[in-house]
């Protein structure tokens, strides 16, 4: 009986110190090409702001992309409900959006967030989303 309650608190001590928190406002760096030979070179380490905020009893909630480098954008991400980790996708058709003097197509965003308090960003870029661009992983803190 002890060693079966000793489990249970030492599996919610390690839940615990790896919980999210429900809000949370992150900057990421499109740092990395993973596929395509014609992604614009505008966005190579670009800042990019999403936040979220989730109930993560109900398993409910939304992100938001907020910035791309100096463009105020509000793209609302969607849960995916993946079970390793909690994914946000956005559900628009390809957009342009102007970037300095520069035309960019966003085909589609996608938001992972970790059960280790780590996150990224992908970005499918083009009309037919055929350069993938990724994020350096990020901590999550949380708002300040």
């Amino acid at each position: 009986m002890k060693r079966w309650l000793s489990a249970g608190f030492i599996f919610l001590f390690i839940n615990s110190v790896y919980a999210l928190p429900a809000e949370g406002k992150i900057q990421f760096t499109l740092a990395k090409i993973l596929k395509g030979d014609s992604c614009p070179q505008i966005l190579k380490n670009i800042p990019v702001i999403v936040d979220y905020h989730y109930n993560f009893e109900r398993n409910m909630g939304q992100a938001h992309l907020r910035r791309i480098k100096s463009l105020d954008w509000s793209e609302t991400l969607y849960p995916l409900g993946l079970s390793n980790y909690y994914a946000f996708m956005s559900d628009m058709k390809p957009k342009l959006i102007q970037l300095d003097d520069n035309e960019v197509t966003v085909y589609r965003i996608i938001f992972h967030l970790y059960k280790n308090n780590q996150a990224k960003l992908f970005m499918m870029i083009g009309e037919q989303g055929n350069c993938i661009m990724e994020s350096a992983p990020e901590s999550v803190d949380g708002f300040a």
